[in-house]
C-alpha cells in the first residue's frame, strides 16, 4: 500500500488503521515524508481493512482497501 501526502513536511498527518469489523491495528503517529509504503506484512490476513487519514486532529479521508491472499 502507498500513501502519497505531497504536503507532508508542512502538515501533522496520522494514520489509524483498522482490521474489518472495526477492531484497532495500529497507528502511525506522525507521517513527514511526501509518500509511505506499507508491506503486506504489517497487517496479520488477507481481506478488508479501513483506515482514517487525519490533519491535526481533523479526520481527512476514511476509507477500505482489500489485501488479497498470496499463493
Amino acid at each position: 500500500m502507498y500513501i502519497n501526502l505531497p504536503d507532508a513536511e508542512k502538515q501533522k498527518y496520522r494514520i489509524k488503521f483498522y482490521e474489518e469489523n472495526e477492531e484497532f491495528l495500529f497507528e502511525i503517529k506522525s507521517i513527514k515524508q511526501a509518500g509511505l509504503t506499507l508491506d503486506k506484512t504489517n497487517f496479520m490476513q488477507a481481506g478488508w481493512y479501513h483506515f482514517e487519514l487525519f490533519n491535526d486532529e481533523k479526520l481527512v479521508e476514511k476509507h477500505k482497501f482489500y489485501l488479497a491472499k498470496e499463493f
